[in-house]
């Protein structure tokens, strides 16, 4: 079992950093005695690295989900522009066709009135 330097990032996942003791395997497969090197990497706390970083997989998932996240609220502004947009016009509509409706009842009424 051969202690390695490990790196844990803020994102909680973990590397390994070059190698600190090797094991009597190792030394012995360094040595060329044995046909097989040591598998076991283990890492002592002292010997932990924290780095107030994400790891390059979460750094790049979280690029992705920010650039998801900016197209997203680019988008309902627009849209919630589209729809103020469309309320102030229909509004607009509404009163033309009440000054119309206005109007049409004035002439109306001054046909219909007798002359003083």
């Amino acid at each position: 079992m051969c202690y390695h330097k490990r790196i844990v990032f803020l994102c909680s996942h973990f590397g390994w950093a070059h190698e600190i003791r090797p094991c009597d395997t190792q030394k012995a497969f360094l040595d060329g005695s044995q046909s097989k090197e040591c598998e076991i990497m283990c890492a002592h706390p002292l010997q932990s690295i924290r780095v107030q970083a994400n790891c390059k997989a979460c750094a790049a998932k979280q690029m992705k989900t920010d650039t998801t996240m900016c197209t997203v609220k680019d988008r309902l502004r627009a849209l919630t522009e589209t729809v103020a947009r469309l309320q102030k016009a229909e509004e607009k509509e509404a009163e033309e066709e009440l000054d119309l409706d206005a109007e049409a009842e004035a002439e109306a009424f001054l046909r219909i009135a007798p002359p003083v």
